[in-house]
């Protein structure tokens, strides 16, 4: 196969305009190194009012030139149907932005059948990019590389009963159907393999870094 042929459908919630953390610089960095492997990113997001916080400027960044970014529609359950800040709990699973399934879902079919991509990768978090990827495997069969940046499910954890067992079912879901799984830590990694017994061949770990260009392109707004 020609490298210049090859594609993958990256679905990622954080993507800029979103300024509430550094997710955001992990996710662009696979992009922009994945092309300088012969690789072409297909990023699915959503659209920027699913965020609680924004930097409009992120817009125009460097790190979204030359990108091929789809965005659909997703809402915040918590803030846009809060009553008393109470919200149902059952539109809230796998997480509050759930309903991005819905649109998110049919646009990767689109996708896929105008760009013919290799590969689906997904991150967590958020859960419901899992939960988009394993419906388009399903429909698809292409293979589909689910990362993990966090551990999904802890049974320490205080989850309301409804919420622990959506993500007891995502996880165990994803690490069956998924073809590749990406930790960020080794302990994590540990984690993943003793409680489901994943072989060495499936699961590997890509720890956090820093990417001197992401610095630099801080730098730069830092001082305007």
């Amino acid at each position: 196969m020609n490298n210049k042929n090859k594609k993958v459908l990256m679905i990622a919630f954080h993507m800029p305009p979103f300024a509430g953390g550094s997710s955001v610089h992990r996710i662009m960095s696979f992009s922009r190194y994945l092309k300088e492997t012969g690789w072409e990113p297909l990023i699915l997001t959503v659209k920027p009012r699913a965020y609680a916080e924004v930097d409009e400027s992120n817009y125009k960044s460097d790190l979204l030139k030359g990108s091929n970014v789809t965005r659909t529609f997703a809402f915040d359950v918590a803030r846009d149907l809060s009553l008393l800040n109470r919200y149902p709990g059952f539109l809230a699973i796998p997480d509050r932005w759930s309903s991005w399934w819905f649109s998110a879902f049919p646009k990767a079919l689109q996708i896929i059948r105008r760009e013919k991509p290799q590969l689906i990768w997904s991150t967590y978090p958020t859960a419901t990019s899992h939960l988009i990827a394993a419906s388009v495997k399903k429909m698809t069969g292409l293979p589909w590389i689910a990362e993990f940046r966090d551990p999904m499910y802890f049974e320490c954890d205080s989850y309301h009963k409804l919420e622990k067992v959506s993500k007891k079912w995502l996880e165990t879901m994803t690490v069956k159907q998924c073809d590749r799984i990406v930790m960020v830590t080794e302990g994590a990694c540990s984690l993943y393999q003793s409680r489901y017994g994943i072989p060495d061949e499936k699961i590997t770990v890509i720890e956090n870094g820093y990417d001197e260009t992401s610095i630099a392109w801080a730098e730069q707004r830092a001082s305007k």
